[in-house]
């Protein structure tokens, strides 16, 4: 199979693409370091997360109550320090051909399903910013991929173009059904090698 072109605009997952890919577990640690069960953290995830990631709740605010049901070893803001410094290991390699591609004149856009907080850590505190140039997210949308909101925010950043020029890499296949209406080309990732090999590097 021939390589395909390169696009103009990337729009580019966080997590399970450029961050925790393969298989990364965060959670490691969080019940001797912490006190807390990761069923408890699913619980509170199912139950909360959605409120937090649309933008319509602080993270921290919202953990109070659980991290004392619990009696967990920190506060809300330990707690998110936590997380933050645990997931968010990056894939180096994969950034590298990003940046190659971004220095020859692509576009390079973050899309992901975010609360605040952790955009501002990644975004800043991670350093994402220097290699991107702008990230939307789901808090500041008011809405989560796969909701078509979410992806014409994207669309509305991106600005005039022809979707042949786009290309959305996610590795959640739904995420990626919610961006048909635009008609971008999109990439379910797997992994950096199908990736590379799908445009020829």
């Amino acid at each position: 199979m021939r390589p395909e072109p390169l696009p103009a605009v990337w729009v580019v997952d966080v997590d399970g693409v450029i961050a925790g890919a393969g298989g990364h577990d965060w959670t490691a640690g969080l019940e001797t370091e912490l006190g807390i069960a990761p069923a408890q953290l699913r619980e509170f995830s199912r139950a909360e997360w959605p409120a937090c990631v649309e933008g319509r709740r602080d993270t921290a605010e919202v953990l109070v109550p659980w991290l004392r049901r619990w009696g967990a070893r920190c506060d809300a803001e330990g707690f998110i320090a936590w997380w933050h410094g645990r997931d968010t290991a990056l894939d180096e390699p994969l950034l590298v051909c990003f940046a190659a591609w971004r220095a020859a004149g692509a576009r390079l856009l973050l899309a992901t399903n975010q609360d605040n907080r952790c955009t501002r850590h990644l975004w800043y505190g991670v350093g994402l910013a220097d290699s991107f140039d702008a990230m939307i997210h789901s808090a500041a949308v008011g809405a989560r991929k796969p909701d078509v909101a979410f992806w014409q925010a994207v669309a509305d950043v991106i600005g005039p173009h022809e979707p042949r020029d786009v290309v959305v890499v996610d590795d959640t296949a739904a995420n990626l059904d919610g961006a048909a209406p635009f008609e971008w080309r999109t990439h379910h990732f797997t992994g950096r090698a199908g990736l590379l090999a799908r445009f020829g590097l």
